[in-house]
């Protein structure tokens, strides 16, 4: 039988304090993804076999969180996601996974998007990409 895992195990979480660090699930997210990019780095010529060649182990990764939600944690939201998002300042971020391991680094909220209808509850969207090296600890 093939292992199933929670979709509300996967969470974007937030470093709220250090020493020792302390991180807080991001409040309010109804959903959260992750894409791990890789750039090739393309070097095909003439004297190949005429199909794409990649340079292997080079070009840049990255990683982009998204999550939205509705907005529960007025004070996080506004200290943590709005503060950084306006001050252009990084949010040291730790994704977990239904699967045990995680994904930690500094991250910029690239967007920020908040909206509300009239007798509806208010939401946001926000999309963090990494900006150094992420340190990635595989499950045990």
């Amino acid at each position: 039988m093939t292992a199933k895992f929670k979709g509300q195990s996967f969470r974007i979480k937030v470093r709220v304090s250090t020493s020792p660090d302390v991180y807080t699930a991001v409040a309010g997210f109804r959903s959260d993804s992750m894409t791990l990019n890789n750039e090739a780095i393309d070097v095909t010529d003439k004297d190949g076999t005429l199909w794409k060649t990649l340079l292997e182990g080079a070009g840049v990764q990255s990683i982009s969180l998204k999550g939205s939600g509705i907005v529960t944690d007025a004070a996080v939201f506004k200290t943590t996601l709005m503060g950084a998002a306006i001050g252009k300042t990084f949010v040291h971020c730790k994704l977990e996974s239904g699967l045990g391991d995680t994904f930690v680094g500094d991250f910029l909220i690239t967007s920020l998007e908040r909206g509300g209808e009239y007798n509806k509850e208010e939401t946001f969207s926000c999309t963090f990409d990494s900006a150094a090296a992420i340190t990635y600890t595989a499950a045990v």
